[in-house]
């Protein structure tokens, strides 16, 4: 009996750190998100993923005014879930690497669990103090090709779409970039122009003060 506890004993925590590795630096207690449901049907209509397309990205240019207000606030964004059960995301942070999205920053990629339906979803950076790159960056999220985030339904191909849709827009001017193997930047006369995003940044008080 004492070796068997032992043994559960021991499985528990293995269990324990593989689970801490594999959610290493994408969880923190200094992000809090706000999740608001909502009816609005253009929630449907955006970029989902694939095996084909793993990632979406929008570039977002910084001027005069933003260079001064120097870290994330937050982050907000629409999302459908087309399954009946809850999926996970991971939101990213990506440096400019010569018009396309590069490596992610520093404590800039985030797992988010994303509900069911219409959901609008904010997450609250502003305890991070992350740093705004000065000469651009880009928002994205990365699909987690697994079962649970597989689309249900009577869907017959050889490359499935994944969970969540998050909301885009459409524009004359195309700021929609997509990775498999690499990223590139998606044609003008794709239907999606980019990402519904809606980011704000604030200042770091304590630095003027000293």
């Amino acid at each position: 009996a004492l070796h068997s506890k032992l043994l559960f004993f021991l499985l528990i925590i293995s269990s324990l750190m593989f689970s801490q590795r594999k959610g290493e630096n994408l969880i923190d207690e200094n992000i809090s998100f706000k999740y608001e449901k909502t009816d609005s049907p253009d929630n449907r209509f955006g970029v989902i993923g694939s095996k084909g397309r793993q990632a979406f990205a929008a570039f977002v240019e910084i001027d005069d005014t933003d260079r001064i207000q120097k870290y994330f606030h937050y982050i907000k964004f629409k999302s459908f879930n087309f399954n009946s059960k809850p999926s996970v995301i991971y939101l990213c942070i990506y440096e400019n690497s010569d018009g396309l999205p590069g490596k992610i920053v520093d404590h800039g990629k985030f797992l988010i669990n994303i509900p069911p339906k219409n959901t609008f979803i904010t997450a609250d950076l502003s305890k991070l103090k992350l740093k705004v790159p000065e000469d651009g960056y880009f928002i994205g999220f990365e699909w987690i090709l697994n079962k649970e985030n597989e689309l249900k339904g009577n869907i017959k191909t050889q490359n499935p779409p994944y969970t969540p849709s998050i909301a885009g827009f459409t524009a004359a001017k195309v700021n929609l970039y997509s990775r498999s193997e690499t990223w590139r930047k998606e044609p003008d006369n794709i239907l999606i122009a980019g990402l519904d995003l809606e980011i704000t940044y604030h200042q770091d008080f304590s630095e003027q003060s000293n």
